[in-house]
């Protein structure tokens, strides 16, 4: 679980993202919708799930052209009150007072859950990285590097629309692999790959077939293989 962040690195994060301006303007919108859209439908603070409304109400198809599921589900389940266009910029009273062409200014709370910070400051780094503002596509990726957020997704009926590779995952499949491997050479009565506990590496060299051999005892990868 991440660690919270403390009331002075809140702080600092909402001024950046607010005053330095790293966002693209069109996420910069979508971060304005989502946060307007909590004060309207009184969700004390904008999250995770918020500001995926939130980029939804500004790139509409855009954002879905990355994600599969029914957004406009989650969307209406988290803001049953919305408003797409220039009208979810802008508070109701503004829209009410315009027409009947009274002047009005509006004002609202904005609170960002630490979650969302780690999200628009990860999305920040990507796109301060290749020398550019914060982009819808940053904050795609920026994303999914955070499984829990991508759970978080899935829990509500929305997946990413391409295959994400995941280095773990290749780690895992090569462990198992061996551990397996090992254990069965056990069960007939030993095994020929050095110590089960660990992986053992050697020098290369060419066995008496003529081809590469990858262990002391002279057995190539296709040997293993037909063993195990």
């Amino acid at each position: 679980m991440p660690t919270p962040l403390t009331d002075r690195q809140r702080q600092l994060a909402h001024h950046v993202l607010l005053f330095d301006r790293p966002l693209a303007s069109e996420v910069a919108e979508a971060l304005q919708r989502a946060t307007l859209a909590c004060a309207e439908n009184k969700v004390a603070s904008t999250g995770f799930l918020e500001f995926f409304c939130g980029l939804y109400l500004q790139f509409g198809q855009e954002l879905q052209f990355h994600f599969e599921g029914n957004a406009v589900a989650l969307l209406e389940h988290t803001f049953p009150k919305h408003r797409f266009g220039n009208e979810g910029l802008v508070t109701e009273t503004v829209l009410e007072n315009a027409a009947s062409d009274t002047d009005s200014s509006f004002g609202y709370s904005v609170v960002l859950s630490d979650d969302l910070l780690r999200l628009l400051w990860t999305a920040t780094r990507l796109a301060d990285a290749v020398g550019r503002k914060t982009s819808l596509k940053d904050v795609i990726a920026a994303i999914t590097l955070e499984n829990a957020w991508l759970e978080e997704l899935r829990r509500n009926g929305i997946v990413p629309d391409r295959k994400l590779h995941d280095f773990k995952d290749v780690l895992n499949v090569v462990f198992f692999r061996y551990r397996s491997c090992a254990q069965r050479l056990a069960q007939k009565g030993g095994s020929r790959l050095g110590r089960e506990d660990s992986p053992t590496f050697y020098d290369r060299g060419k066995n008496a077939l003529g081809r590469v051999r990858s262990d002391e005892n002279g057995i190539d990868d296709a040997e293993r293989e037909a063993n195990c």
